[in-house]
């Protein structure tokens, strides 16, 4: 997921101290060049936004400064003389230019903007002048103590004046407007519409059929394997469910005292046993346990290596979000279905339960019947409680079926790509309704 600049640049600092000295072609040095071009970008959108937000401000104000002095709220003849003097502020300035101006030259550049401005505003008269809503008490005194600030223009209520006098009050044009801008932004940050390639590369060499509905959080993969008939499900839903703020999915350690007692529990590496011990088996806590004949020299330690690969390059990578995926496994010669649910995260397959079920169509309980005759079956054991031999045949069973490392990267990152286009979607339908 994006990390911003002043983030990764802390990161890679605390673990590599001076991260001028990083190589150029390191994942550290892509990892900043990422976050540093993802941060231009945002500045960028920002300035836009800010030039694009100034008329508005200077248009409210303009009658913060009119209705200062003015006691009770405003009736229509006198809002709309604040308009017209609005309309005509720029009159001294555009007669100077045209004075200015000698016979036969062309016309300045600033007098053709403010000739420009002076016909889009009176269009705009014609039809409904936006402005602050000055004909209510509670609204009046917003605008008075308005701090000039683009977010504190949400507070007040607003209305559209014609020149004959007829009033229309403009929140689902606001609305209409903020999704505009949310979709401008969201389209100018997206790098393109098309499926990454990455993601295209799966989706045409992998085992997998894809079955993907606009509007639907499910996404579905099929294949035949034998007689065998697989189907995998995950949702989007779980890229919405994170909670950002806590960073729970990638904390950085160096927040904490570099003392590892220091750290929450779950943060550390299995406990006390596991830093300095080697592969031997898993134990029920996590850990690994190491008989004292069997160690081996902390330098030749794999986990005690420094974060490199053999180029010298880092060897670890942004953690990406958990995503839950169900697979569904039925037979042709069976009635019965297996159902394993798991998650994938950097590039792993994780096992957390595995049932059976008599009938196929138990599995996938779409009827009120189907689940509530589902809730008393007897499906299994938590797969923690299995057999560690056990536990490794049935990882290798999936791994046989192409549940694998390739399908645990390419999962979550399908499921950023979709959750996004069906973010823009929603916007654009929900615009489409407000300004029906």
């Amino acid at each position: 997921m994006p990390k911003s600049l002043a983030k990764v640049q802390k990161k890679i600092s605390k673990k590599k101290g001076n991260i001028t000295s990083l190589h150029e072609n390191s994942r550290d040095s892509q990892r900043l060049r990422r976050a540093g071009a993802r941060s231009d970008k945002l500045n960028r959108v920002a300035t836009a936004r800010a030039k694009a937000n100034r008329p508005h401000m200077q248009r409210v104000a303009f009658f913060q400064g009119a209705v200062k002095e003015a006691e009770g709220p405003l009736v229509t003849k006198n809002i709309q003389s604040l308009v017209e003097r609005y309309l005509k502020r720029d009159d001294e300035e555009l007669a100077a230019l045209k004075d200015e101006r000698r016979q036969g030259r062309p016309t300045s550049t600033r007098q053709d903007l403010l000739q420009q401005r002076i016909l889009v505003e009176e269009r705009e008269y014609d039809t409904g002048f936006w402005i602050p809503d000055m004909a209510n008490e509670a609204n009046l005194t917003l605008l008075r103590a308005w701090n000039g600030q683009w977010t504190s223009l949400s507070t007040m209520k607003y209305m559209r004046l014609t020149r004959k006098g007829l009033t229309e009050y403009v929140v689902d044009q606001e609305l209409s407007a903020k999704l505009e801008t949310e979709l401008q932004m969201e389209e100018e940050m997206r790098d393109s519409d098309r499926l990454p390639a990455n993601i295209q590369d799966y989706i045409d060499n992998g085992p997998f059929e894809l079955h993907d509905e606009s509007g639907q959080e499910e996404v579905i993969l099929t294949r035949q394997f034998g007689d065998e008939k697989i189907r995998i499900t995950f949702s989007i839903a779980d890229l919405n469910t994170l909670d950002q703020d806590a960073d729970q999915y990638s904390e950085d350690k160096a927040l904490y005292d570099e003392d590892n007692a220091d750290l929450p529990t779950e943060t550390q590496s299995g406990g006390a046993q596991s830093k300095g011990t080697i592969n031997q088996g898993r134990t029920k806590g996590g850990n690994i346990n190491v008989a004292p004949e069997d160690s081996v020299a902390p330098a030749d330690r794999e986990e005690l290596m420094d974060d490199e690969g053999p180029d010298g390059e880092e060897a670890d990578q942004e953690p990406s979000f958990p995503a839950r995926v169900n697979i569904t496994i039925e037979k042709a010669s069976s009635p019965g279905a297996m159902q394993l649910e798991t998650v994938a995260q950097d590039g792993m397959i994780t096992i957390e339960n595995v049932y059976y079920f008599p009938k196929a169509k138990l599995a996938d309980a779409k009827t009120a019947e189907h689940d509530w005759s589902r809730r008393g079956l007897y499906t299994g054991p938590p797969f923690g409680n299995l057999d560690e031999d056990l536990q490794v045949m049935l990882e290798r069973y999936l791994d046989e079926r192409g549940v694998n490392t390739a399908l645990a990267l390419w999962i979550p990152e399908y499921i950023d790509f979709k959750e996004q286009k069906e973010y823009l979607n929603w916007l654009s339908n929900v615009k489409s309704f407000v300004d029906a």
